[in-house]
């Protein structure tokens, strides 16, 4: 058994994508476009993108090597040419993943995504995270809260009835507060985010139709894993095909592959207020990882002993713009058995992430 802190900690792998950075973004975004934003964390920790997006230090302080683009966030570059096709199964309109718990007050609508072809849009996403972590008992030295911001710009096409909207990471900037060394690598990581090119095609009701990344290839692949799996897995906003008013509510679900966990995620929408193109809307968000479940991470074994993630937070659409007004805030909790070097310990993380996007 180790029995000096620096040992201990020094057990903890390279830093790991945190599920709960692509769980905000999942929840937390811009409409169809949801960022999607995919945070490091310090050694084994992963909870979704969100996203979004900061890269935390390791437990020993030293700044993660990789910075998980916290924003996987819509991108696309104009350059690229949209498909010219999409599968006549998914036309606008046709169906949703959202499922209906309750049709709210009336009047009723039906809540469509109405772009205008050519269009234009952009925003920013500003992501807080914190972290604390015991190893074998042993509280680990205090992590200085990192901030990344993200700015992300694309335009809209319409095509064979659904919207293609692509867009491109074009602005990265991350800080952690009182620490100008860590500062530097994780700009360094999220230097590599820039020019990062995203291509979602969507229907009116905000189901995920088809989902490329592009131009990626300074970037890690194992950093992309979360954002990918998210978009794929059509994590973004989506209404119901039924109408709703006022106290209607919906329920999302999407099964993620991360890091070889199968994460269950549910979100739950519930409308606040309906103002012509205007809707305001509350989610929460909750992920599940079955106990004794195996996490990839190099040079070491996981096992998912306990695991819990919440978010939940507000999300103002205009259903004729893309990007959102949104502030989501998600908690971690998770206890991981790791195996290194012939040791094992047992690793307990709190990680909360605070995530605003922002039009501009």
């Amino acid at each position: 058994m180790l029995t000096k802190p620096s040992a201990v900690f020094s057990l903890i792998p390279a830093p790991l994508r945190l599920l709960g950075a692509a769980l905000v973004l999942m929840i937390a975004a811009a409409a169809c476009s949801s960022t999607v934003v995919a945070t490091d964390t310090p050694a084994t920790t992963e909870a979704a993108a969100a996203t979004t997006v900061p890269t935390t230090p390791t437990p020993t302080t030293v700044a993660p090597t990789t910075v998980a683009p916290t924003t996987v966030a819509p991108t696309t570059v104009p350059q690229t040419t949209p498909p010219t096709t999409v599968p006549a199964a998914a036309s606008a309109g046709e169906g949703s993943v959202a499922t209906l718990l309750d049709a709210g007050a009336e009047p009723r609508q039906e809540l469509r995504f109405d772009y205008v072809d050519g269009d234009t849009f952009a925003f920013d996403v500003e992501t807080t995270q914190s972290l604390s972590q015991v190893i074998d008992g042993i509280e680990g030295p205090p992590a200085a809260p990192v901030i990344t911001r993200l700015g992300q710009s694309g335009t809209v096409s319409l095509v064979d009835g659904a919207y293609v909207l692509e867009s491109t990471t074009d602005s990265a900037e991350g800080l952690v507060e009182g620490d100008e060394a860590t500062t530097a690598q994780v700009q360094l990581a999220l230097d590599d985010l820039v020019g990062l090119v995203e291509r979602r095609t969507v229907d009116a009701t905000g189901v995920v139709l088809d989902f490329i990344l592009e131009n990626a290839e300074g970037v890690d692949p194992s950093v992309l894993g979360p954002a990918e799996g998210a978009g794929e897995n059509g994590v973004a906003l989506a209404f119901p095909v039924e109408p709703v008013g006022l106290g209607g509510s919906w329920e999302t679900v999407a099964i993620l592959e991360i890091n070889g966990l199968t994460v269950e995620q549910v979100s739950t929408y519930v409308v606040l207020g309906i103002d012509g193109t205007i809707v305001d809307l509350s989610v929460t968000t909750s992920q599940f990882v079955a106990p004794g479940s195996a996490m990839d991470i190099p040079g070491a074994e996981a096992t998912v002993n306990a695991w819990s993630a919440e978010g939940r937070g507000t999300i103002t659409v205009d259903l004729t713009k893309v990007p959102a007004t949104s502030s989501i805030g998600v908690d971690v909790f998770q206890t991981l058995a790791i195996k290194a070097d012939g040791q094992e310990v047992e690793l307990v993380q709190q990680v909360s992430n605070q995530t605003v996007s922002t039009p501009r």
